[in-house]
């Protein structure tokens, strides 16, 4: 990308179209929703008014992230849905949610909404005001994440939350800000997706798929599992086809039905793409099973805890890799 190459962010709503170096690039990520919604956008420090434990959620049951003390200084980035909780972000750059009540705050806000979700006017000023503190450089690289990572709409952790990414996500990336820091992804509706580098893990090579998501393909499948191959399921009469691995047939299927029967016979599967990533109830991921059992090999983009659990059923000489010795 040329120095004088440029971002582009034309925002209409949430909306908005990815321009990097004249040419256009999306992809599909399936991510699920932050159930602490922002509905009233804050991005200012504030003293809190006693001591309190700032929590990974906003709810009286979640865990605690750190112990805060009266009179300590937080970046409030707005306010939640309920308005009962505040969302923070601490000093090391975390985060994390504490109550209302606590928080010193001014009569007025930056951006104020009555409603449950913030004016499309504020959300466009909001992201006008961050679209040119960060250059990026375009890249094609892939991420899986082992652990829940937050998306924002803008390079900056302040920025409202899109939503979060489950472990083990696919996440193609089209571009890098040059100080490291932040990845651009784009999302099913085609708006930018910010997400922290340090979050990410490894890189690996790879490429954004510049492709539409068919309108038959729900976002999340859940129901009654029955295994057609061992990377073709049906789901509560849902076809779907687990990312990450091609299937085989015959007593594989059994072996594989067996293990979701086992579990309680159900999966819950979010799109990657054109496929899906589905877990049992007890979170194990299906594909991981298969793969196991020597019932599939991994795809050549498949994350690498899928490949090392191939090679590990091919060393211990399972399934199709026992035929294979």
């Amino acid at each position: 990308m040329s120095g004088s190459s440029k971002t582009v962010i034309i925002v209409a709503g949430i909306a908005a179209l990815v321009v990097i170096g004249g040419a256009g690039a999306y992809f599909l990520l399936a991510g699920k929703s932050n159930s602490s919604t922002i509905v009233e956008f804050v991005g200012k420090p504030a003293a809190l008014l006693e001591d309190v434990d700032s929590l990974v959620d906003a709810k009286e049951s979640a865990e605690t992230v750190a112990h805060l003390r009266k009179g300590m200084t937080v970046d409030v980035v707005g306010i939640v849905a309920g308005r009962k909780w505040a969302q923070v972000t601490l000093p090391d750059k975390r985060t994390a949610y504490i109550p209302l009540r606590i928080v010193q705050l001014e009569a007025a806000s930056s951006f104020a909404a009555s409603d449950s979700a913030p004016s499309a006017a504020a959300v466009a000023a909001f992201q006008a005001d961050q679209a040119n503190a960060v250059s990026f450089d375009t890249v094609s690289e892939v991420y899986t994440p082992d652990r829940v990572v937050t998306v924002y709409v803008e390079p900056n952790v302040h920025a409202p939350q899109i939503f979060q990414v489950d472990p083990g996500t696919n996440i193609p990336v089209i571009a890098r800000s040059k100080d490291g820091v932040w990845v651009m992804a784009s999302t099913m509706d085609g708006s930018p997706a910010f997400l922290l580098v340090s979050e990410l893990g490894t890189a690996r090579p790879g490429k954004a798929k510049v492709a539409a998501a068919p309108a038959d393909l729900p976002d999340t499948v859940d129901g009654t599992a029955q295994a057609t191959s061992t990377s073709s399921i049906s789901v509560n009469g849902q076809q779907v086809d687990l990312s990450g691995v091609e299937g085989e047939a015959g007593d594989y299927v059994a072996q594989l039905q067996k293990i979701i029967d086992g579990a309680g016979g159900t999966l819950h599967c979010v799109r990657q793409d054109q496929q899906y990533l589905c877990k049992l109830p007890n979170g194990i991921d299906i594909a991981l099973s298969a793969l196991y059992l020597g019932a599939a090999r991994p795809t050549s983009d498949a994350p690498d805890n899928y490949q090392a659990q191939a090679k590990a059923a091919q060393d211990a000489g399972r399934g199709i890799w026992h035929t294979a010795q």
